[in-house]
Protein backbone atom coordinates (compact mmCIF):
# COMPACT_ATOMS: atom_id res chain seq x y z
CA UNK A 1 0.00 0.00 0.00
CA UNK A 2 1.34 3.42 -0.76
CA UNK A 3 0.20 7.56 -0.39
CA UNK A 4 -1.03 9.11 -2.77
CA UNK A 5 0.49 12.83 -2.83
CA UNK A 6 -0.98 16.11 -4.34
CA UNK A 7 -4.25 16.53 -2.55
CA UNK A 8 -4.52 19.89 -1.16
CA UNK A 9 -7.42 21.81 1.39
CA UNK A 10 -9.56 24.33 -0.49
CA UNK A 11 -12.40 25.09 2.06
CA UNK A 12 -14.19 23.88 5.18
CA UNK A 13 -17.40 24.56 6.46
CA UNK A 14 -18.28 23.67 10.32
CA UNK A 15 -20.54 22.53 12.60
CA UNK A 16 -24.17 22.69 12.78
CA UNK A 17 -25.01 18.73 13.06
CA UNK A 18 -23.21 15.80 11.84
CA UNK A 19 -22.99 15.09 8.33
CA UNK A 20 -24.99 12.17 7.28
CA UNK A 21 -24.57 13.15 3.36
CA UNK A 22 -23.49 15.57 0.73
CA UNK A 23 -23.87 15.95 -2.80
CA UNK A 24 -23.63 18.21 -6.16
CA UNK A 25 -26.64 19.27 -8.01
CA UNK A 26 -27.00 22.48 -10.73
CA UNK A 27 -23.29 23.11 -9.63
CA UNK A 28 -24.61 23.81 -5.89
CA UNK A 29 -23.47 21.18 -2.83
CA UNK A 30 -26.14 20.08 -0.95
CA UNK A 31 -25.71 18.86 2.88
CA UNK A 32 -28.02 17.06 5.49
CA UNK A 33 -26.97 16.26 9.00
CA UNK A 34 -28.00 14.44 11.68
CA UNK A 35 -29.37 17.47 14.22
CA UNK A 36 -32.06 16.98 16.78
CA UNK A 37 -33.32 20.86 15.75
CA UNK A 38 -33.35 20.51 11.96
CA UNK A 39 -35.01 18.34 10.06
CA UNK A 40 -33.48 20.29 6.84
CA UNK A 41 -31.34 19.74 3.81
CA UNK A 42 -28.68 22.86 3.16
CA UNK A 43 -27.74 24.63 0.06
CA UNK A 44 -24.38 25.81 -0.60
CA UNK A 45 -23.93 28.28 -4.01
CA UNK A 46 -20.32 28.04 -3.65
CA UNK A 47 -18.22 24.97 -4.49
CA UNK A 48 -15.17 26.01 -2.73
CA UNK A 49 -16.41 29.00 0.06
CA UNK A 50 -19.61 26.84 1.15
CA UNK A 51 -21.87 29.83 1.60
CA UNK A 52 -25.35 28.48 2.77
CA UNK A 53 -28.29 30.04 1.01
CA UNK A 54 -31.18 28.57 1.50
CA UNK A 55 -32.40 25.54 3.77
CA UNK A 56 -35.61 23.15 2.40
CA UNK A 57 -37.40 21.74 5.37
CA UNK A 58 -37.70 18.05 5.15
CA UNK A 59 -41.12 17.37 6.52
CA UNK A 60 -41.61 14.19 8.46
CA UNK A 61 -37.76 13.41 8.23
CA UNK A 62 -36.27 11.67 11.12
CA UNK A 63 -33.68 13.37 12.90
CA UNK A 64 -31.16 10.93 12.70
CA UNK A 65 -30.45 11.20 8.69
CA UNK A 66 -28.02 8.19 7.25
CA UNK A 67 -27.81 9.22 3.68
CA UNK A 68 -28.07 10.93 0.72
CA UNK A 69 -27.51 11.23 -2.93
CA UNK A 70 -28.80 13.04 -6.07
CA UNK A 71 -29.72 12.24 -9.74
CA UNK A 72 -29.11 14.77 -12.46
CA UNK A 73 -31.29 13.62 -15.11
CA UNK A 74 -34.91 14.18 -12.18
CA UNK A 75 -32.93 16.88 -10.50
CA UNK A 76 -33.40 15.67 -7.11
CA UNK A 77 -32.09 14.81 -3.93
CA UNK A 78 -32.68 11.43 -2.20
CA UNK A 79 -32.36 11.04 1.33
CA UNK A 80 -32.87 8.04 3.49
CA UNK A 81 -33.78 8.25 7.86
CA UNK A 82 -33.49 6.13 10.76
CA UNK A 83 -37.24 5.55 10.31
CA UNK A 84 -36.80 3.48 7.24
CA UNK A 85 -37.76 6.21 4.78
CA UNK A 86 -36.52 7.17 1.51
CA UNK A 87 -37.57 10.86 1.05
CA UNK A 88 -37.31 12.38 -2.90
CA UNK A 89 -37.27 16.13 -2.61
CA UNK A 90 -37.11 18.21 -5.43
CA UNK A 91 -34.32 21.02 -5.80
CA UNK A 92 -36.62 23.47 -8.32
CA UNK A 93 -39.86 23.16 -6.52
CA UNK A 94 -38.93 21.40 -2.96
CA UNK A 95 -41.96 19.08 -3.46
CA UNK A 96 -41.36 16.24 -1.47
CA UNK A 97 -42.41 12.20 -1.99
CA UNK A 98 -41.25 9.23 0.29
CA UNK A 99 -41.58 5.86 0.54
CA UNK A 100 -40.63 3.31 3.29
CA UNK A 101 -38.16 0.33 2.78
CA UNK A 102 -36.94 -2.83 4.45
CA UNK A 103 -34.55 -1.92 7.03
CA UNK A 104 -32.32 0.93 7.83
CA UNK A 105 -31.41 2.69 4.48
CA UNK A 106 -27.41 3.31 5.28
CA UNK A 107 -26.31 3.95 1.59
CA UNK A 108 -28.10 5.60 -1.44
CA UNK A 109 -26.70 5.94 -4.83
CA UNK A 110 -28.43 6.63 -8.40
CA UNK A 111 -27.88 3.96 -11.30
CA UNK A 112 -27.20 4.92 -14.98
CA UNK A 113 -31.23 4.63 -15.49
CA UNK A 114 -31.79 6.82 -12.53
CA UNK A 115 -33.25 4.40 -10.53
CA UNK A 116 -32.56 4.22 -6.78
CA UNK A 117 -29.88 2.01 -4.89
CA UNK A 118 -30.73 1.47 -1.02
CA UNK A 119 -28.70 -0.76 0.81
CA UNK A 120 -29.85 -2.27 4.31
CA UNK A 121 -27.39 -2.59 7.04
CA UNK A 122 -29.28 -5.08 9.19
CA UNK A 123 -30.79 -7.38 6.70
CA UNK A 124 -27.95 -7.32 3.95
CA UNK A 125 -30.43 -6.51 1.51
CA UNK A 126 -30.18 -4.40 -1.75
CA UNK A 127 -33.06 -2.67 -2.84
CA UNK A 128 -33.37 -1.16 -6.37
CA UNK A 129 -36.38 1.63 -6.48
CA UNK A 130 -37.93 3.68 -9.98
CA UNK A 131 -37.83 7.16 -9.10
CA UNK A 132 -40.92 7.39 -7.49
CA UNK A 133 -40.64 4.29 -5.35
CA UNK A 134 -41.51 1.75 -7.10
CA UNK A 135 -39.49 -1.95 -6.34
CA UNK A 136 -37.58 -3.03 -9.11
CA UNK A 137 -35.30 -5.47 -7.89
CA UNK A 138 -34.05 -6.91 -4.58
CA UNK A 139 -30.47 -8.25 -3.88
CA UNK A 140 -30.07 -10.45 -0.75
CA UNK A 141 -26.57 -10.77 -0.30
CA UNK A 142 -24.78 -14.04 0.54
CA UNK A 143 -24.29 -13.30 4.06
CA UNK A 144 -21.36 -15.56 4.36
CA UNK A 145 -19.24 -13.41 2.52
CA UNK A 146 -21.23 -10.39 2.93
CA UNK A 147 -23.10 -8.96 5.75
CA UNK A 148 -23.68 -5.21 7.34
CA UNK A 149 -23.39 -3.26 3.79
CA UNK A 150 -22.87 0.52 4.04
CA UNK A 151 -23.20 1.73 0.53
CA UNK A 152 -23.84 0.04 -3.21
CA UNK A 153 -23.29 1.70 -6.54
CA UNK A 154 -23.69 -0.27 -10.01
CA UNK A 155 -20.80 -1.64 -11.58
CA UNK A 156 -20.94 -3.53 -14.97
CA UNK A 157 -22.99 -6.43 -16.74
CA UNK A 158 -25.92 -6.48 -14.16
CA UNK A 159 -23.29 -6.63 -11.34
CA UNK A 160 -22.80 -4.38 -7.94
CA UNK A 161 -20.02 -2.75 -5.74
CA UNK A 162 -20.82 -3.07 -2.16
CA UNK A 163 -19.07 -2.13 0.66
CA UNK A 164 -19.32 -3.56 4.11
CA UNK A 165 -18.16 -4.62 7.62
CA UNK A 166 -18.79 -8.20 7.84
CA UNK A 167 -18.48 -11.13 8.44
CA UNK A 168 -14.96 -9.43 6.94
CA UNK A 169 -14.54 -5.66 6.09
CA UNK A 170 -13.95 -5.20 2.62
CA UNK A 171 -15.05 -4.08 -1.02
CA UNK A 172 -16.98 -6.59 -3.10
CA UNK A 173 -18.81 -7.24 -6.28
CA UNK A 174 -21.90 -9.26 -6.24
CA UNK A 175 -23.94 -10.11 -9.22
CA UNK A 176 -28.10 -10.25 -9.16
CA UNK A 177 -28.20 -13.01 -7.18
CA UNK A 178 -25.73 -11.85 -4.39
CA UNK A 179 -23.15 -13.91 -5.18
CA UNK A 180 -19.22 -12.30 -4.59
CA UNK A 181 -17.96 -12.39 -7.76
CA UNK A 182 -14.40 -10.43 -7.11
CA UNK A 183 -13.39 -9.01 -3.51
CA UNK A 184 -11.10 -6.88 -1.74
CA UNK A 185 -11.35 -7.70 2.14
CA UNK A 186 -9.29 -7.35 5.47
CA UNK A 187 -7.28 -10.62 6.10
CA UNK A 188 -4.82 -12.17 9.18
CA UNK A 189 -2.37 -10.09 7.22
CA UNK A 190 -3.71 -7.40 5.84
CA UNK A 191 -6.37 -5.35 7.82
CA UNK A 192 -6.94 -2.65 5.40
CA UNK A 193 -10.69 -1.84 6.13
CA UNK A 194 -12.45 -0.77 9.83
CA UNK A 195 -15.27 0.64 8.93
CA UNK A 196 -16.07 1.07 5.27
CA UNK A 197 -18.82 3.05 4.69
CA UNK A 198 -18.68 5.31 1.36
CA UNK A 199 -17.83 4.48 -2.24
CA UNK A 200 -16.92 6.74 -5.47
CA UNK A 201 -16.21 5.01 -8.66
CA UNK A 202 -14.94 7.57 -11.20
CA UNK A 203 -16.46 7.77 -14.33
CA UNK A 204 -13.93 5.46 -16.33
CA UNK A 205 -14.14 2.93 -13.54
CA UNK A 206 -10.72 2.90 -13.19
CA UNK A 207 -10.42 4.23 -9.92
CA UNK A 208 -12.40 3.24 -6.50
CA UNK A 209 -12.60 5.90 -3.30
CA UNK A 210 -13.71 4.05 -0.52
CA UNK A 211 -14.26 6.33 3.07
CA UNK A 212 -13.09 4.46 6.26
CA UNK A 213 -14.87 5.60 8.64
CA UNK A 214 -13.26 4.52 11.95
CA UNK A 215 -9.81 4.56 10.66
CA UNK A 216 -9.85 8.48 9.62
CA UNK A 217 -8.81 7.71 5.88
CA UNK A 218 -9.99 7.18 2.34
CA UNK A 219 -8.61 4.61 0.56
CA UNK A 220 -8.60 3.75 -3.21
CA UNK A 221 -8.64 0.68 -5.49
CA UNK A 222 -7.92 -0.25 -8.94
CA UNK A 223 -10.59 -1.67 -11.00
CA UNK A 224 -9.93 -5.32 -10.42
CA UNK A 225 -9.54 -4.71 -6.81
CA UNK A 226 -6.10 -5.75 -6.58
CA UNK A 227 -4.15 -3.01 -5.29
CA UNK A 228 -5.07 -0.42 -2.67
CA UNK A 229 -3.29 3.04 -1.81
CA UNK A 230 -4.30 5.88 0.55
CA UNK A 231 -5.14 9.22 -0.55
CA UNK A 232 -2.33 11.77 1.43
CA UNK A 233 -4.81 14.23 2.61
CA UNK A 234 -3.56 17.73 4.20
CA UNK A 235 -5.49 17.75 7.46
CA UNK A 236 -7.08 15.13 9.66
CA UNK A 237 -10.33 13.72 9.51
CA UNK A 238 -12.56 12.86 12.29
CA UNK A 239 -14.78 10.17 11.60
CA UNK A 240 -16.12 10.58 7.94
CA UNK A 241 -19.28 9.25 6.96
CA UNK A 242 -19.79 10.80 3.35
CA UNK A 243 -18.37 12.11 0.16
CA UNK A 244 -18.61 13.24 -3.04
CA UNK A 245 -16.26 13.66 -6.14
CA UNK A 246 -16.20 16.39 -8.58
CA UNK A 247 -14.54 14.91 -11.04
CA UNK A 248 -14.48 17.77 -13.85
CA UNK A 249 -12.65 19.42 -11.01
CA UNK A 250 -10.61 17.15 -9.68
CA UNK A 251 -12.44 18.10 -5.95
CA UNK A 252 -13.29 15.66 -3.59
CA UNK A 253 -16.36 17.15 -0.99
CA UNK A 254 -16.09 14.68 2.81
CA UNK A 255 -18.35 15.20 5.87
CA UNK A 256 -17.88 13.83 9.38
CA UNK A 257 -19.84 13.18 12.02
CA UNK A 258 -17.08 13.93 15.09
CA UNK A 259 -15.05 16.71 16.03
CA UNK A 260 -15.60 19.96 14.16
CA UNK A 261 -18.48 17.98 12.07
CA UNK A 262 -17.35 19.73 9.09
CA UNK A 263 -17.60 19.77 5.25
CA UNK A 264 -14.23 19.38 3.84
CA UNK A 265 -13.23 20.19 0.54
CA UNK A 266 -9.75 19.07 -1.25
CA UNK A 267 -8.62 19.65 -4.54
CA UNK A 268 -6.17 17.97 -6.66
CA UNK A 269 -7.56 14.75 -6.06
CA UNK A 270 -6.71 12.07 -8.19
Amino acid sequence: MCLIEGVTLAGVDEGRGRVAGLTMLQGRIFVVRSDPSRQLVTEYDHQVSLTAVRDITVTGMDDSVLSMTSCVTNQCLYVGDDNWNVFKISINTSSIKSWKVGDWPLGLSVTRDCNVLVTCYWSSVIYEYTTDGSLIRKISLDESHVSEPTHTVEWTDGQWLVCHRGPVAGVSVVDSSGRVVVSYRNNKDNKVFNAPVHLIVTNNESVVMILDCNNNRIMTLNRTLTHSSELNLPTELNGPRCMYYDELNRRLYVGELYGQQRVIVFDNVL
